[in-house]
Formats: C-alpha cells, sequence, structure tokens
C-alpha cells in the first residue's frame, strides 16, 4: 500500500481519538542522506515532535514512502525528552536504494496532529504530513542540515523571530518560502490560518497590520508581533539549487507557542554582509541591549558546524547584562571559498526568571562569502583569424578549471566583489584545465571578425563549484590585412532595376613582405541575408577601387549578402575574406489599424540606432528613430543576424488612414567597434509598402427618431421620419464612414436594409404611412458594421373618418356617391353598411377608400330619395400586424 485511503484514515483518527494513547503530532521534518559510494542509495532521518508518549511502532500509524511507489521500514528509532517544550523528539532513520537516478518525494503520513492549535479549525483531528524533494543518481546531494529545533517560544505584544540554521555542506544555494501545512499528500490542512490572519487581532511593533514573512535568502521568520496566546503551527520549505536548477527541498512544519512575557525583547546589532578573498582575518564584536534582563548572546552556522575543529570562534560570557558583547572571530583559508555566502545566525536571549520564564529573543543573520581571488590575465595576441590568450598560473591549489570570457568592444569595469559570476555582456567562450596557461579563440573555427575589440576574462571554477572573481580585462582587435565590409546600401527598390551600393576598406595593415602587391578584390554575392552559394559578380586589380554598384537586382522581395576576397602578388594567391555583410531586408506587412515594419540584417559591425521613414500621400519624411540599446525588447538575434520589428500607428493623435497606401524604408546607423575604422556607416534598406487594415467595428451609434405631429396630417400627405444619429460620442465619430438604415413595418419581423449615407441624418420618405421600426449601424472605411443601435418605433396616427349628411345621385357629378370626407393615410381599409330607416340593409361590404357607396350602382334595387343610416368600421395600419379599428355611426340624406 503506497498511501493510506480516506476511509483508513477516518477509522485511525476515530480509533485513536477515543484511545488511551495522545495523538499529538507537534513539528517535525525528514532529512536525505546520500551514500558517497551510491548516488543511488539513501538514509533518512525523520524527527518528530510529540506533545506525550510516542505510540509503539506496531500501530502502524506512520507511513514512511520513499516516492517510487515502495513504503519504507524503520531502520533505527531513538527517543529523548525536552523539558523546555515538554515533548518527546523521535528520530526514525529508514534506508532505501532507488533503481534509477531521478527526482524523487519521499514523505511520511502520520494520522494524529496535536490538537488544540489555534490557527487551525475543525475538526481538530487532522493529520500531520511532510515531504522530502531529493535528486538521485547526481554527485554530492544531501539535505541541508538544521540546526535550530522546529519548536519555539514567542511573547504576545513582541516581534518573534526565528531561524531554522539551515547549511548545506554540498555548496547548494538555499532558498525560503513560507507554505500552508498538510494532513496527506494532496490535501491542505482544513480552516489553516497563518499567524498574521486579522482573526487573531493585533498589530505589528509600528501600530500597522501584524507581519508574518520569511526572508527567502537567510531563512530568518518575523512575525511582528504575536496577540492572542497558544500554540500556532506554520509550514515552510527549504529549496536547494544548483546551477539554476532546483535539485531538492526540505518542508519544515513547526509550532509556536505564544505566552505572556514581561519586558521587551533584545536588541542585536551586527556587521553589514561582507566579502572576503581567503586569509583575511575576521574579528567583530556582536552587541545586544536590553532594559533589565540579563541575556545569552548565542552563535551558530555552517562555519562551526561544516568544519572539525571549527576555524571560527564566537566568544560570549554567559549570561551577561546589558549590553551583551561576544566576539567573532575567523580566520579564513581557500577551504572556506564557496558560492554562496556562509551564514552565521545571532541569537540574543533572555535569561528566564520567576516572574518571566519564557524567552525574548533576537535573531540576526550574517553573510560572509569567502572568494576566491581573481587570476591575472597577460595577453590577447593578434593570429590571423583568431586570437591566442595566456595568463597566469592560478595562486590556489583547490582550482578546477579556467573559464574563458568574451564580450565585443573594450571594457574594463572593475568586478564586483560580491557578485562573481560572469558579468554582463560577457559570453564564455571556453573550458581548459587548471594546468593550462593558454586558449586560441578562433570563434570555434568561424573565425573573429575583424573591426571588432573584444575583451577578454577569465575565471577558475573550484573543485567544489565556487567560482573566482572574475579577471582584470585584456582589449585586442585583430589586424586589417584583409578588406573589412563598411556599406550595403539599398539605391533603388524595384523588382527588376533594383540597385545596391557595396564598399569595403583596402587591407591597410597588410604585410607586403609576407603578403607583396599587386592586390586584386573578387566580390560575391548571394540572395537572402543568410544565403549560401556566393557567385562572383565583379573583379578588379585596382586596390583602390573598393566600391561597387550592384544593378538589375530585385530588391522589392530579397535583401543579399555580400564579401570580399583578397588576392596577392603575381599568382593572385588567396589571402583572406572580409566577413559577410547583407542589406537591410525590410517586409512591410499590414496590421490593425497601423502597418508593421520587420526588418532583418547580417553585420560585422553593430548598428546602434535606425531611422524610420514614411511617405502616404506625399514624399519620404523621418516619423521615427529607434536606438538599440533601448529597443532590446524587440531585437532577436541569431548568430550574427539581428531582426527587428516596429509598428506604425500614426503619429500623435493622427491615425494612419484606411484610404491610404503608406511605404517606409529603414536607415541604419552603426560603427565597429574598433577605433581604426570610421564612421557612422549608414545604409538603407529597400522600400516596402502597405495598406492599414482595421477588423474592429466602430461602436455603435446613437439614434434619435423625429415625426411629426399626428394633427399636421392631411388626407393625401406624404409621411416622413427623420434620423438622427450625430449624437456618437466623438471617438467612435473618428472611425465611422458611413451609416446603414434598417427598417421593418411592424414591431416584430425581419429588418430590411433600405438606405446607407455618410450623413448623419436620414429622412424616410414613408409615402403616406409613418408606421415602422429603424435600427442604424456604422461602417468604418474597411467595411466593419458595427451593432446595431438602439430600436425605435413609430407607431401610427389614429386620425377619425368625416362623413357627408347628404347626397343627390342625379348623375350631375356632384355629390353622386358617398364619400368620406377625409380618409388619413393611416387607413388601410374600411367596411360600410348602410340601412334605411325601417332597418333594412341596403349596402354591405368592404372598401380600400372612396368612394364609399353608389346609390345608382352599389345598392340593391333603386334607392328612395330619404334618410339612410351607416355603420363604417376603419381599418388602421399600426405595428401591430392585426391592426387596430375604429367603428364610426351616423346618418345621411338621399336627395333626388
Amino acid at each position: 500500500m503506497r498511501y493510506l485511503g480516506a476511509t483508513t484514515i477516518v477509522i485511525l483518527l476515530s480509533l485513536f481519538a477515543n484511545s488511551a494513547q495522545a495523538l499529538h503530532v507537534k513539528a517535525g521534518q525528514i532529512l536525505a542522506r546520500q551514500d558517497p559510494d551510491n548516488p543511488l542509495k539513501f538514509t533518512f532521518l525523520v524527527v518528530l515532535y510529540w506533545d506525550g508518549n510516542f505510540p509503539n511502532l506496531s500501530s502502524n500509524r506512520i507511513t514512511f514512502n520513499h516516492g517510487d511507489g515502495t513504503i519504507g521500514t524503520i531502520l533505527t528509532e531513538e527517543r529523548t525528552i525536552d523539558e523546555l517544550s515538554n515533548s518527546v523528539i523521535v528520530k526514525l532513520t529508514y534506508e532505501h536504494i532507488y533503481s534509477a537516478p531521478g527526482v524523487y518525494i519521499a514523505s511520511l503520513l502520520d494520522v494524529g496532529r496535536n490538537e488544540d492549535v489555534i490557527n487551525i479549525g475543525p475538526p481538530e483531528a487532522q493529520g500531520f504530513y511532510i515531504e522530502t524533494m531529493l535528486t538521485a543518481g547526481i554527485k554530492g546531494f544531501n539535505s541541508p542540515d538544521l540546526l535550530l529545533d522546529p519548536l519555539d517560544f514567542a511573547c504576545s505584544g513582541r516581534s518573534f523571530f526565528h531561524n531554522p540554521g539551515a547549511f548545506d555542506d554540498d555548496g547548494d544555494s538555499l532558498a525560503y518560502r513560507l507554505v500552508t501545512p498538510k494532513q496527506m499528500q494532496d490535501s491542505l490542512i482544513t480552516n489553516y490560518r497563518f499567524p498574521n490572519d486579522p482573526f487573531f487581532g493585533g498589530s505589528s511593533s509600528t501600530g500597522g497590520p501584524v507581519i508574518f514573512d520569511i526572508n527567502p535568502f537567510t531563512g530568518d521568520i518575523t512575525w511582528d508581533s504575536p496577540n492572542t496566546l497558544g500554540e500556532y503551527n506554520i509550514a515552510f520549505i527549504i529549496e536547494e539549487w544548483r546551477e539554476g536548477q532546483l535539485i531538492g527541498f526540505v518542508t519544515r512544519d513547526m509550532q509556536i507557542v505564544v505566552t505572556s512575557c514581561e519586558g521587551t525583547n533584545p536588541e542585536l546589532e551586527i556587521p553589514d554582509d561582507i566579502c572576503v578573498f581567503p586569509g583575511t582575518n575576521i574579528n567583530e564584536v556582536i552587541a545586544a541591549t536590553n532594559e533589565n534582563l540579563d541575556m545569552n548572546l548565542l552563535a551558530v552556522g555552517t562555519i562551526f558546524d561544516s568544519f572539525r575543529p571549527s576555524p571560527a570562534i564566537f566568544d560570549a560570557t554567559n549570561p551577561q547584562i546589558s549590553p551583551a558583547l561576544g566576539e567573532f572571530q575567523w580566520m579564513t583559508t581557500e577551504d572556506h571559498i564557496q558560492q554562496n555566502p556562509h551564514n552565521v545566525i545571532f541569537r540574543a536571549e533572555t535569561v528566564p526568571t520567576p516572574t518571566n520564564p519564557f524567552k525574548l529573543i533576537d535573531i540576526k543573520t550574517w553573510q560572509i562569502k569567502v572568494v576566491a581571488p581573481p587570476p591575472t590575465m597577460q595577453s590577447a595576441v593578434p593570429d590571423g583569424r583568431a586570437m591566442m590568450l595566456g595568463w597566469s598560473s592560478y595562486s590556489l591549489s583547490n582550482g578546477e578549471e579556467y573559464i574563458i570570457l568574451r564580450k565585443e568592444g573594450c571594457d574594463s569595469s572593475p568586478a564586483d566583489m560580491c557578485k562573481n559570476y560572469i558579468p554582463p555582456g560577457y559570453a564564455e567562450i571556453g573550458r581548459v584545465p587548471i594546468t593550462e596557461t593558454s586558449f586560441l579563440d578562433n570563434d570555434q573555427g568561424r573565425g573573429l571578425i575583424r573591426g571588432v575589440s573584444y575583451t577578454y576574462r577569465i575565471m577558475v571554477k573550484m573543485a567544489n563549484g565556487a567560482r573566482s572573481l572574475p579577471s582584470n580585462s585584456v582589449c585586442q582587435e585583430l589586424v586589417f590585412e584583409a578588406p573589412v565590409m563598411m556599406k550595403s546600401d539599398v539605391l533603388t527598390t524595384d523588382a527588376q532595376n533594383g540597385s545596391i551600393q557595396v564598399s569595403w576598406t583596402q587591407p591597410f595593415e597588410i604585410n607586403e613582405i609576407n603578403f607583396p602587391p599587386p592586390y586584386q578584390y573578387e566580390l560575391f554575392r548571394t540572395t537572402g541575408i543568410n544565403g549560401t552559394g556566393f557567385e562572383r559578380i565583379y573583379t578588379t586589380n585596382d586596390s583602390r577601387d573598393t566600391t561597387y554598384f550592384d544593378e538589375g537586382l530585385n530588391t522589392v522581395d530579397s535583401g543579399y549578402s555580400y564579401r570580399v576576397l583578397l588576392n596577392f602578388g603575381v599568382n593572385q594567391e588567396f589571402v583572406d575574406s572580409a566577413d559577410r555583410v547583407s542589406s537591410i531586408d525590410l517586409l512591410v506587412s499590414s496590421a490593425e489599424n497601423s502597418v508593421e515594419l520587420n526588418w532583418s540584417y547580417n553585420t560585422s559591425w553593430e548598428n546602434d540606432r535606425f531611422y524610420i521613414y514614411r511617405a502616404g500621400e506625399g514624399d519620404f519624411t523621418l516619423i521615427d528613430t529607434l536606438f538599440v540599446p533601448e529597443y532590446t525588447d524587440t531585437v532577436l538575434v541569431v548568430d550574427r543576424t539581428r531582426s527587428f520589428s516596429y509598428v506604425d500607428s500614426g503619429q500623435e493623435e493622427e491615425g494612419l488612414s484606411g484610404n491610404l497606401t503608406y511605404c517606409y524604408y529603414v536607415e541604419s546607423e552603426g560603427r565597429y567597434s574598433s577605433t581604426k575604422l570610421p564612421g557612422p556607416i549608414v545604409n538603407r534598406s529597400q522600400e516596402g509598402c502597405a495598406k492599414p487594415i482595421d477588423t474592429i467595428p466602430p461602436c455603435a451609434p446613437d439614434l434619435l427618431l423625429e415625426t411629426a405631429n399626428c394633427d399636421t396630417y392631411e388626407t393625401g400627405s406624404n409621411f416622413t421620419n427623420l434620423l438622427n444619429f450625430a449624437g456618437s460620442t466623438a471617438t467612435c465619430e473618428e472611425d465611422i464612414s458611413s451609416y446603414n438604415i434598417y427598417y421593418r413595418p411592424f414591431r416584430e419581423g425581419q429588418f430590411v436594409l433600405i438606405d446607407s449615407t455618410e450623413l448623419s441624418t436620414f429622412t424616410h420618405h414613408n409615402s403616406n404611412n409613418p408606421v415602422g421600426c429603424y435600427y442604424v449601424t456604422a461602417l468604418d472605411d474597411f467595411g466593419n458594421e458595427s451593432d446595431s443601435s438602439a430600436v425605435y418605433c413609430i407607431d401610427n396616427c389614429i386620425i377619425p373618418i368625416e362623413m357627408p349628411n347628404v347626397i343627390t345621385p342625379n348623375s350631375d357629378n356632384k355629390n353622386d356617391f358617398l364619400e368620406a370626407i377625409r380618409i388619413p393615410p393611416s387607413v388601410s381599409s374600411i367596411y360600410i353598411k348602410i340601412h334605411n330607416r325601417w332597418g333594412k340593409t341596403v349596402y354591405e361590404g368592404l372598401r380600400e377608400g372612396n368612394p364609399l357607396w353608389s346609390a345608382k350602382e352599389l345598392a340593391s334595387g333603386d334607392i328612395a330619395a330619404g334618410v339612410y343610416y351607416y355603420t363604417v368600421v376603419v381599418f388602421y395600419q399600426t405595428l401591430d400586424p392585426q391592426g387596430v379599428s375604429q367603428e364610426y355611426n351616423g346618418w345621411f340624406s338621399v336627395l333626388k
């Protein structure tokens, strides 16, 4: 069984909670120790602190997992009593051999954590889980030793300090971080609160919120200041780092008991952190002050425990009255060199008294780094396309190898003694055994570059992995016994007739005895900034002829690279060639409301600035200058190829227009680091053009709808609705080029595009009917359409009809028909029913307009003169497709 299952744990908790044996694990950690003869074999030391009797091992309440799926068996057990904390300290050892190298997490699970811990909420009976990460198979892996116990006391209202006293014999770097304690492998403690949770009240010594943190470099824990009395548990991880890689960690789960105390904390005064060379005698006085309590001064650290006998002494007569003084002495030697500082942890603690039985403490860590002295660089001598380096033998006996460093450009900045890492700008170019005193740098067979000044330094790697301070610097450059490329400037951009100017120097430092004249130049070209397959395009026997205009090129689609070969003597034997250089290859492409420029080049000099030129409707103008040291976030460097990018979004408030095509070119300005070559070196790219694109629509316009008053309409009037969308925000208006007008005749149904306009108003001539719904969208120059405006609807005017009270159907074309005096435009149809005074219906029908009734043609039989009555139902067109109806009743006379 690899881990206890959840059900098993619940049963065990229940059993132990009701047994006579207490379930009180207070603190603990796991330390891994590697067998020096077998990097896969480890011994694990588990240290547990118990409140009460440690259970019989046969109870099987403890599960130790090696991290590879196997469960450990206790090899040895040791129990001691800590009277101060009334605890049983239990030390268990396990042993295991891993089957293969790798990273493993060894863990211990105990089902009974100490109860009544006030920053652990219910349920009280929770498990105790700790783990340690290790790397099997690597040389010299051991968990750090922890010199100070994981049980401590704090005083309410007083600042609390703690340090685990960790040191690592392997010289690995240690880092610290707080974590939440666990009750099982993948389960944090339920309802856990960190000690600075506002729930516990209190404040810091400065009056602000309570502080609880850990120094990630020294491991100093500060709690400023505890408030609520009781037991607290915290957990933190100590990480081990080697050459930038995390190789292990230890989890410490510890307990702090907060009590009531009298008096004030001591105050320690220690020296500032220092870095020294071996042979330095360190002698400092450590002081602590306190108002009225005697104190003890203590010191722990790697220097006391890693060496036997300890080379350091801390002499303090305890107890002492304030000020308590202690003298720290240490004569450093080369054996004390390590990559990381030695931590010396000083602790001042008050002496318990009957009225104040608990210690008040202050802890501070002094970091002392013993640095290997620098080697001495002597020379850098040019040798063709290489540099021969030389240095003095190293003075210390435990050096292992030299690390050779190189930087382009001269640099004489002093090394920082406390930062003995590779200085900025330098690259490691090789390593040689400590017995060597020279190194040939030919850039791994590629050859160094003429015109570039090179700075060299060396460092020593010690046997324990520590590195010395970098040496003094030596700056040198190659001899100019071959041409140096100076220009690759695009003069004309064209797909067939493009041209590039190419220039180079004469070999002004050539040894004419070794390489007698006459001299000949051969110019070679290849397509692309990193192309291969160079072809010869020009030859000249005039050593003063150092410029060539390369024509008939496709400079639109590609850049070009060049190199010059130098031949000498009657037989024109090869001397050397200049380093290749390319033109600036520019790619211009459309982007969102902008144009993006990407350019690359491969040159033997360094460009330190670029000028961006743009042409829209007129000539090219300078729009921006980029300084390379300030532009490093967007530069991509591969070998000697540099790639840059730039986005043009327009100048200041003026953005780019989507209706224009913009053209660009880039001009570089650079120089060689050698002062023997002229500068600046200026080159231009080809031209490239693109039009901005926009896929982001404008914001939706604001719509207002205006319509005339119904009282003003007359029969036959043409209705118009005025749509106004001039109220859009200024930001929207800048991006809007036109509007789309959508309409539907009813409240529901499909909208139809009825028109587009560039104006901010629109008049809808809706025949003789104003009814309908509208919304408007905005479009930009790229055709992106916005979301719709709010939908506005206009309902119809319900205007009553008027009827005559007499008709004369005598065919004189005057009042021959029954016609409504006014039929409003909103009427869609009319139902009419006519009856005589005896109630007999003489006509009934549905009409869409006048005449409503003809006494001659629409009557059932001859109509006599007299009084007739009508019922008219008028149907009005509205937003509701079913419409609205109104009924009118009246009478009229027929005269003959």
